[in-house]
């Protein structure tokens, strides 16, 4: 693992399991929705991906033994704000944000995940290390510089919750995209294992 900037790059993974003395409460939030379809690209819009991803894992999760809470089940719209609320409401042991990436750039691709300050830094590293190791992406590192991120980072606004906002792949790109479209069940594999990870060595 090294750190350059405010990146850090991170490789490996291991695939852990999480019995139910292990489970914990976990909030997952499908970015954007409602009015806000999040990144567009080739007729494709974030917010139904990032949903379908969250659906899914939500199950896995709960295979796995954890308490499982969706921002949003449904095509409905939340701002950062009202997250937060959700964060406060529900209390969880971790709060997880998916997300899909875009540039005007179609080049651009590969993985990343956003923190706020190092309490949020283990989770987000468990992520990254295992959306690289099962999905073979682009590894684009764990991020927390507030001038470049910005708006980006007021999801995680809540200072006693672990949390992060993942961007799973760039739908601006052909390749990210078909990844993303065709192979989810992979990605969502990924980040079971990455919070499992987590969960295991809190």
């Amino acid at each position: 693992m090294t750190r350059v900037g405010g990146v850090i790059k991170v490789k490996g993974s291991r695939r852990l399991k999480v019995g139910k003395e292990k489970g914990k409460r976990i909030l997952l939030d499908a970015g954007h929705g409602g009015t806000d379809a999040g990144a567009v690209s080739g007729g494709v819009s974030e917010e139904g991906i990032n949903l379908g991803i969250c659906l899914r894992l939500a199950e896995r999760l709960r295979e796995s033994g954890h308490i499982v809470i969706l921002t949003r089940d449904k095509d409905a719209g939340l701002s950062p704000e009202e997250r937060l609320v959700k964060i406060r409401e529900y209390q969880p042991d971790a709060f997880v944000s998916v997300h899909c990436n875009a540039a005007k750039n179609p080049q651009a691709h590969g993985v990343e995940t956003l923190y706020r300050d190092d309490f949020d830094y283990p989770l987000a590293a468990e992520i990254q290390k295992a959306l690289i190791a099962t999905t073979n992406m682009t590894d684009r590192g764990i991020k927390n510089d507030e001038k470049e991120l910005g708006r980006r980072l007021a999801v995680l606004g809540d200072k006693e919750t672990p949390s992060c906002l993942v961007e799973i792949g760039f739908i601006s790109n052909r390749g990210d995209l078909k990844l993303i479209m065709e192979e989810q069940e992979l990605i969502v594999e990924a980040l079971l294992d990455g919070i499992n990870n987590w969960a295991n060595n809190g």
